[in-house]
């Protein structure tokens, strides 16, 4: 698979790439790399012209949770990650230089999300009676939801509304919409996922709940 140029640095706070937690709402998997330039062209591996002795010359992947408007620091290309996952990037004992280092230039490659495991919902704080959000954490494939569906017991496949990233809305009848909840999971590949009865009747507000499906782990 082709790679493509771009820019990466790491701010305090940024969640993008953290190796802390598995289930992060994500939007994408991209294997990120080092860029080398030198007179054969660009290869992956290290950067320049930065002293190359600080880099591990192999690549880290990190799961994009969200996205900035427009372009970032000015870069047409550009990812802020953890400073955790920052760090991999250097050798042993090197990781502070290279946090030090600021933005620096690599090669990214999308690949396909894999966690070994079903998906996970995981139902919103804000979430009441009257309206219900949930966040879809662990997808395999493309890991970017184009549509996610609700459906009560006994009634139709109500569309929700993307909130942010992969927390995903809708307004709820009580009176007519009763629990279990099925919820679809559409692709941006346009495959489709269905958790039947996922959502059990009692669900509260923060509460999780797994699923016995997920997508392949292929683009």
């Amino acid at each position: 698979m082709e790679s493509s140029a771009g820019m990466i640095s790491s701010t305090k706070g940024s969640r993008i790439g953290s190796l802390e937690s598995l289930f992060l709402a994500e939007y994408l998997c991209e294997k990120e790399a080092l860029v080398q330039e030198d007179d054969e062209g660009v290869e992956l591996g290290v950067v320049h012209p930065r002293p190359k002795s600080i880099f591990f010359g192999n690549p880290i992947t990190v799961t994009l949770t969200d996205e900035c408007p427009g372009a970032c620091n000015n870069d047409p290309v550009h990812f802020d990650i953890s400073g955790i996952a920052f760090k991999k990037l250097a050798k042993s004992g090197e990781a502070s230089q290279l946090y030090n280092a600021g933005r620096i230039s690599i090669f990214y490659q999308r690949i396909a999300c894999n966690y070994n495991t079903n998906i996970i919902f995981k139902v919103d704080k804000g979430s009441n009676p009257n309206f219900f959000a949930v966040t879809s954490e662990a997808v395999n494939g493309d890991g970017d939801l184009s549509l996610v569906e609700i459906q009560a017991s006994n009634s139709r496949w109500v569309p929700m509304q993307r909130m942010n990233g992969a927390t995903w809305s809708v307004g709820i009848q009580p009176d007519k919409q009763k629990p279990l909840f099925s919820l679809r999971l559409t692709s941006e590949t346009k495959q489709s996922v269905t958790a039947s009865n996922v959502i059990p009747d009692g669900w509260q507000p923060g509460s999780i709940y797994k699923s016995n499906v997920n997508f392949p782990n292929n683009l």
